[in-house]
Order: structure tokens, then C-alpha cells, then sequence
């Protein structure tokens, strides 16, 4: 198992620098095998933001894994861009950064604004991490009580945890959201 660390979404995805959602896109050379590869996709990302958070505090991530829990559930649904009585949503953490709007975008050329995310933005997101659209992904939303990650959201703003499988590119996207900060790893 390998992060695509070259994949084009990552550079984009600096340009947006008050999203507190974590993304690691994953490559995985063995055989697909349904929720036990989706939580050994999770548990990878985990090690990868649990390294980055040894670096950033001189102290690793702390989990248990006998808490994971996972239900199936339609990317379709997840990935679209609305706004429901579930305001702990996927969607919800990305257009209001920990309900501080306006967010602050990094345009290539350097320049910095205060632009709000917009439903283009997340429609762009999921356009990078699903370039084949969501027909084909099958994914999963994962307890986030398992992973002192998501303690300062389960606290305060919110927390969110989903793997998802591409079939047509055979690569696994984990979304995670609940840290003071991003990881970026």
C-alpha cells in the first residue's frame, strides 16, 4: 500500500488553505477484499497523519482499532453538494471550515483572497478524488470515536470519517475531518 503522492488533486488541493478535511489517496497492490481493505486503507492514512503529528508535537496519534466500526454507505449521496439536517456532514465541514466562513484561498500565482467555498469548489474536489464519477466506488463511513484524531471535533465542531474504493482506478480515497488542523501529509 502506497499514497499517490503525485496525484494532481494534491497540488489543488493546497490552494485551499482553511479546509480542515484530510484526504489521502491510496494505492493498494493487493487484492481487493471489501471493508478489510477499506480499513487497512484507513489504518494506513491513520499511520501517515499519526507520523505527521509526531513530527508537528514530538508525540504519534493514538488509536484503537478493536473501536473501528463501519456501515456502507452510497458515495453517490455523500458527494453531492446539499446541506441537510446532518450538518455534521462531509459537505457541510467543507463549505464552512469549523464554522468560520469566509475561507482563505491561495491562487497559483500567490495571491490570497477571503472566498467562502462554494458548491463548484466541493463539485471540483469530488471531480479530482472521482474523476470517473461514483457509479463504481463503494464506500464506507467509519465511527470516529476509535482515533484521538477526531476528539477535538467529537468536542466541538464535528467529525467525519470515509473510505472509498474506485474500482475503474483501483485506489482507495480516505476523507477524514475532526483535528484542530489539517494533516497534510
Amino acid at each position: 500500500m502506497f499514497k499517490l503522492k503525485n496525484d494532481p488533486f494534491y497540488r489543488e488541493r493546497k490552494t485551499y488553505r482553511d479546509c480542515l478535511i484530510d484526504y489521502c489517496l491510496i494505492q493498494d497492490e493487493e487484492q481487493y477484499e471489501g471493508e478489510a481493505s477499506h480499513r487497512k486503507a484507513l489504518l494506513f492514512a491513520m499511520d501517515l497523519y499519526s507520523s505527521q503529528c509526531e513530527k508537528d508535537t514530538g508525540e504519534p496519534l493514538e488509536y484503537d482499532q478493536k473501536k473501528m466500526k463501519a456501515e456502507k454507505t452510497d458515495a453517490g449521496l455523500l458527494l453531492v453538494a446539499h446541506m441537510d439536517d446532518d450538518y455534521d456532514s462531509y459537505y457541510a465541514a467543507f463549505i464552512d471550515p469549523a464554522g468560520k466562513p469566509p475561507a482563505r484561498r491561495v491562487f497559483e500565482d500567490g495571491h490570497q483572497e477571503d472566498i467562502p467555498y462554494t458548491d463548484d469548489d466541493f463539485n471540483h474536489f469530488s471531480s479530482l478524488l472521482f474523476p470517473e464519477g461514483t457509479d463504481h466506488l463503494e464506500a464506507y463511513e467509519w465511527n470516529t470515536e476509535w482515533s484521538e484524531y477526531f476528539n477535538p471535533g467529537n468536542m466541538g465542531f464535528g467529525s467525519g470519517c470515509w473510505t472509498f474504493y474506485d474500482r475503474k482506478l483501483s485506489r482507495f480515497t480516505v476523507i477524514t475531518y475532526g483535528a484542530y488542523k489539517d494533516m497534510i501529509i
